[in-house]
């Protein structure tokens, strides 16, 4: 069964996009997670927006920021704004995993 981003998850491709961009300009190409990222950028790329469950999965695990996870982690440290988007963030990605989990 194919999972739509944006139908099924609430994801849209340029969120997940953007985020792969700034990892890129952040760690560079010699990182090892680049051969990941490169995959994703290339599913990203392909018509529409509906994809195996395992390729979403991937391409979700990019929805995700290490500052939303630090923000998450940290709230005392940052403006309510940011707490709440990256509360909402992280929220999204979570019913999205439990979205794709129940499929298989």
């Amino acid at each position: 069964m194919l999972v739509s981003l944006k139908k099924d998850l609430n994801i849209n491709k340029s969120a997940i996009r953007n985020n792969i961009d700034k990892f890129v300009e952040e760690y560079g190409i010699e990182d090892e997670r680049m051969e990941l990222a490169m995959d994703a950028m290339t599913l990203l790329h392909q018509r529409g927006d509906s994809y195996t469950s395992d390729d979403a999965l991937m391409l979700i695990s990019w929805y995700i920021t290490s500052h939303d996870e630090c923000v998450w982690d940290n709230e005392d440290d940052f403006s309510p704004l940011q707490v709440y988007a990256a509360n909402k963030k992280i929220e999204k990605y979570n019913k999205a995993i439990s979205f794709i989990n129940s499929l298989n």
